[in-house]
């Protein structure tokens, strides 16, 4: 079945159940509520939630306010329910009302909200609380934050937006998601920082490249053990629940459409600096002198400082990296009509990227939600979403060494890329003229991006269905299942006979592939039952949960380093004694059952308490079940007191504890497989136990001046039992090499600022902004194992220190001196004769006789101990911060977010590499006075220093960045009814929107969100994928 039928399919599907609900709803409606909803100053309020809850009935205000609300003779039997009148951005209003026969009108007035106290959140509580009464802390993310920039992916809508969330862009390719770390680490893994991510209730495995933006309803974020303890053993990273677009906003018998169509581009904003010289000697003609063996020939004086030849000098990145193009299509259907509500949507999304010769990501979504009301007390939801994408971005387009970026940042100045022996030559001939990449094999990228085949398809379907029932006011039982799965297939085709580069000539190599599929499965069904009950001013709140957890990866993949038959892309075509193959099979089970206990007195003293036990098979054998806990409290002291120009004042503290799981295979031994022979690699851990985070944290909100609303946190936090992976002794082991132990303690401290206010709130104007900010640090407690290194890169360049009483994510290398003195400090030293020393324009120590000639060498520091490997860095930030602001007048909507970091160092792997080669700007000579120049070698051996880690390449990493930028114009109704093709009843809206349009930094490289494997503790820049700005033109429709 292909996509199109698939999604025409599910739509038919879907319309046929909305007529078949609603007409029996409509069949028996006999009573009607209808009314208005306006604001304080009397104007309508659009999409204001008109409801019953104990019927489980509701409606929504259409633009004029308006509402009606049908209910069914049998649930109307002239008893009194509560109706009640909710919008965001205002607070509630409850009225009682008589559900007797005929029609009856209640009208509302809707007081401003401006520090949104009455805002629900449902993540981690045990039913449905306002802001107000939270005992712990919840970040949250409304769809009225997200409709000014739609977010490209669900982890880009929550940058600058939630205090103790960090969000890093470490991979610019199209279709990749962006890391996220909640409230610093809680382990020692690389790319190991990672949330629980929910959506629609849905526990989900695989990752948010799938999730299109526009279908967010609203984002809430659980920020440490002291919230998250209520997912147990998988939440010690925090939780991030994301509910998508359910129509519940509609109003009553009405069928909206709404389309969404964004157009624009991707270019690169901040480009490496290149080296625009050479230290070559050139002929009289004006060519390059070479030696019979094609080398060019340097200079003697080796300063890079000579012209190119006129005509040859090319920016090889400028030239050849792209302006993509970005489109999304956007389709939404939205229907409520008395106990039901369906919303889909169809969204298509296209990224070509920078890089040349690739058609980019590419992605078709579909997404179905349905509500229905059954019977009084009675309704089910069902959620689906399906997602198909495709890719060719190769994996050398990527990042590391021999990658895309790479070459083409290695690549010789002089050379045209398209023709690089000239226009008879084979087009991007993987093979470079000898004498200008002096000897080295860097290859063309672009052969590789032209001739290789290479595809990944997604295909992801998330989907969830749920059931309440509630029989009496103090009880509801609820079940749902969710599931999500992805199937993803990875072909990777090298024909026979294309070019290969390792040769000086263009040899015609044997061709390659590689085919790999997998199939991963995630269920969980969960039960709950919940109690209600008031006793005077005291109501108490239980809910017992059970939560089975049933997931299955499987993994297969083969390749071949030999094809006997070209442009068949086929396992047949293979050389049999070239193939190898790799499978995975892993089923993982996991139950969890929890009570939580809530009391509520008064809506001044708040308290939440939770018990949970999670038995996993990822445990050991010995270990198999765990115990987690949380407490909080609160106090709003507004509720006793008047205090001058305070509106709301709480105090609040909790403490929880949460988890993080081992990998499927840490407590199993295992074993390596090299030309049929066994060899032992890691002996089994029946004892190993989940990482377990326990969170104190303190908060305090207050609102002030009726349009101010600030939340200070304080959060510390240690985890016990950190994985290691720790060294054995053959002998002792019986020939295994290491063993998964929990042996290390990881401690934080983070400090959260969040300020939200209206500055100015008229009917035709209003500017309000959000500022978030937050300070982690972390350390190292614990490390039952000797002092290591550890890193990301191919090369080696294990440059992070872990040490016991160590801050975590510190850089260590060789530091070159920049002090006189410092040279005593090395015991070999202590007769040297300081005045044979000095320092030199650069700021480092040289010899003086070594001044502007060959031998002149930066010194490496050697410390009293005779130790070469100091500390030269830290990644962690001072603070990082996020700034948005939104402005409207009359229709225009101006919206900007800033955010950034103060402090943090990066490694600049990349430009260390470039030393060799010559091809950083740093190189260049041209322009400086003679005695403040430098030889070539002083910076591709001295600086280059065989790619050991070293000070030189550690850069400041403090950057500010315009996020999102919109200017956004909503046409009047009668503007709108005045254009013809349109016709009445319609809203448009036009905008003009930018992300990552522009980056205020001191580093040196693409983009100062670098890291390794995404992970916030490693920062090295190594030949990634930068990210790169979008500048796009939007319009919206509705009817």
């Amino acid at each position: 079945m292909t996509s199109t039928v698939r999604v025409r399919w599910l739509l038919s599907a879907a319309l046929a159940l909305v007529a078949i609900f609603t007409g029996a709803t409509v069949a028996a409606a006999q009573t009607t509520i209808s009314g208005k909803v306006t604001n304080s100053q009397g104007a309508p309020v659009e999409g204001a939630n008109v409801f019953i809850q104990a019927l489980n009935a509701g409606t929504a205000t259409s633009v004029n306010g308006t509402y009606s609300l049908t209910i069914s003779d049998a649930n109307a039997r002239g008893q009194s329910v509560t109706l009640t009148a909710r919008r965001i951005g205002f607070s509630p209003s409850n009225t009682a009302v008589s559900l007797t026969r005929g029609s009856q009108t209640q009208n509302f007035t809707l007081a401003t909200d401006i520090r949104r106290l009455d805002e629900v959140v449902v993540t981690g509580v045990a039913q449905a609380t306002s802001t107000k009464n939270l005992t712990i802390s919840v970040g949250k993310v409304s769809e009225e934050m997200l409709k000014d920039v739609p977010a490209v992916s669900p982890a880009t809508a929550l940058a600058g937006k939630v205090a103790g969330v960090r969000v890093s862009f470490t991979q610019g390719q199209p279709g990749s998601s962006p890391a996220l770390r909640v409230r610093g680490s809680t382990n020692l893994a690389v790319g190991g920082q990672n949330p629980l991510v929910l959506i629609d209730g849905v526990i989900t495995k695989n990752g948010l490249a799938d999730i299109n933006g526009n279908d967010i309803e609203g984002i809430e974020v659980l920020k440490g053990a002291a919230s998250a303890n209520t997912y147990g053993s998988d939440a010690a990273s925090g939780v991030i629940s994301i509910t998508t677009k359910r129509g519940r906003n509609q109003a009553d018998n009405k069928l909206s459409f709404l389309t969404r169509n964004e157009f624009g581009t991707s270019e690169v904003e901040h480009y490496v600096p290149l080296n625009q010289h050479h230290a070559n000697v050139l002929n009289a003609d004006g060519s390059f002198l070479v030696t019979s063996a094609n080398q060019r020939v340097i200079k003697a004086d080796r300063y890079i400082d000579a012209e190119f030849p006129a005509g040859t000098y090319r920016n090889q990145l400028t030239e050849n990296l792209r302006s993509g193009q970005y489109v999304t299509n956007y389709g939404q259907i939205a229907l409520r009509r008395g106990n039901t509500n369906f919303s889909t949507s169809y969204s298509r999304d296209t990224d070509r990227g920078i890089l040349p010769l690739l058609n980019g990501f590419r992605r078709n979504n579909i997404r179905l939600n349905l509500d229905q009301g059954l019977w009084q007390g009675a309704d089910m939801s069902a959620a689906l979403t399906y997602g198909l994408s495709n890719d060719d971005q190769t994996p050398n387009s990527k990042a590391g060494s021999g990658s895309t970026f790479f070459t083409l940042l290695q690549s010789p100045p002089d050379v045209d890329l398209t023709f690089p022996n000239g226009p008879t030559g084979t087009k991007y001939s993987p093979v470079l003229p000898e004498a200008a990449v002096g000897g080295t094999s860097r290859g063309n990228p672009l052969y590789d991006l032209a001739n290789r085949s290479y595809n990944l398809r997604r295909e992801r379907l998330i989907g969830s269905f749920s059931a309440r029932y509630r029989p009496w006011e103090w009880l509801n039982i609820d079940g749902s299942y969710g599931t999500d799965r992805l199937n993803l297939r990875e072909s990777n085709f090298y024909d026979r006979g294309k070019l290969t580069s390792n040769t000086s000539l263009e040899t015609p190599g044997p061709g390659s592939l590689g085919l790999f599929t997998a199939n991963n499965t995630a269920s969980n069904t969960q039960g709950n039952v919940t109690t209600n009950f008031q006793f005077g001013q005291l109501r108490s709140t239980t809910r017992a949960t059970y939560l089975y957890e049933d997931e299955r990866n499987y993994n297969f993949g083969t390749s071949t380093s030999k094809l006997l038959v070209g442009s068949v892309p086929d396992l047949q075509s293979a050389d049999p004694t070239q193939l190898s193959t790799s499978s995975i099979i892993q089923p993982i089970r996991t139950m969890n059952g929890f009570i939580t206990q809530n009391f509520n007195y008064g809506d001044r003293y708040l308290m939440q308490l939770l018990g949970r036990r999670d038995g996993s098979s990822l445990f050991g054998a010995a270990n198999r079940w765990n115990n987690f806990y949380g407490i909080s409290g609160a106090w709003r002291i507004s509720e006793d007191f008047t205090l001058p120009g305070i509106q709301d004042l709480k105090i609040r503290a909790a403490r929880g504890t949460a988890g993080l799981r081992p990998g499927f295979d840490f407590q199993y031994e295992t074993y390596n497989v090299t030309a049929g022979n066994l060899t032992k690699n890691t002996i089994g851990n029946k004892n190993l136990k989940p990482a377990i985070q326990t969170e104190n944290e303190v908060g305090l909100n207050v609102s002030f001046l009726d349009r101010f609303d600030a939340e200070f946190v304080k959060s510390d936090r240690h985890t016990e039992g950190a994985f290691l992976l720790i060294p054995l002794s053959l002998a002792q082991s019986g020939g295994f090499r290491s063993q998964y132990q929990n042996a290390a303690r990881v401690g934080a401290r983070t400090f959260e600022l969040t300020l939200n206010t209206r500055v100015f709130e008229r009917p035709n104007f209003s500017y309000n902004f959000t500022l978030t900010g937050e300070r982690s640090r972390q350390k190292i407690d614990q490390l039952n194992r000797a002092p290591f290194r550890a890193g990301s890169t191919s090369q080696g360049q294990n440059i992070f220190f872990y040490k016991a009483g160590e801050q975590l994510g510190v850089i260590y290398g060789q530091q070159f001196v920049r002090d006189l003195e410092r040279l005593k400090d090395n015991p070999l030293n202590s007769a040297i004769d300081l005045n044979l020393y000095t320092v030199n324009d650069g700021g480092y120590v040289v010899l003086k006789s070594c001044i502007n000639k060959a031998c002149e060498r930066p010194i490496v520091y050697v410390d009293a101990k005779g130790s070469n490997n100091v500390k030269i860095g830290d990644v962690n930030p001072d603070y990082s911060f996020g700034w948005s602001n939104t402005l409207r007048a009359r229709g225009f909507t101006v919206y900007g977010l800033l955010d950034g970091t103060r402090g943090g160092q990066i490694y600049n792997f990349t430009k260390q590499w470039m030393f060799q080669d010559g091809r950083h700007a740093e190189l260049d000579q041209a322009g400086k006075a003679p005695e403040n120049k430098h030889v070539l070698d002083y910076y591709s051996v001295g600086f280059y220093n065989a790619l050991e880690p070293n000070s030189h390449f550690v850069e400041d990493g403090s950057y500010v960045k315009l996020r999102e930028l919109s200017l956004s114009y909503a046409l009047s109704p009668s503007l709108v009814n005045s254009i013809r093709f349109l016709g009445e009843g319609r809203s448009v809206k036009v905008a003009m929107i930018g992300r990552n349009l522009k980056t205020w930094t001191n580093y040196s490289g693409f983009d100062p969100e670098s890291s390794s494997n995404g992970d916030f503790n490693f920062r090295i820049d190594g030949f990634r994928y930068p990210s790169f700005r979008q500048i796009s033109g939007q319009i919206e429709i509705g009817f």
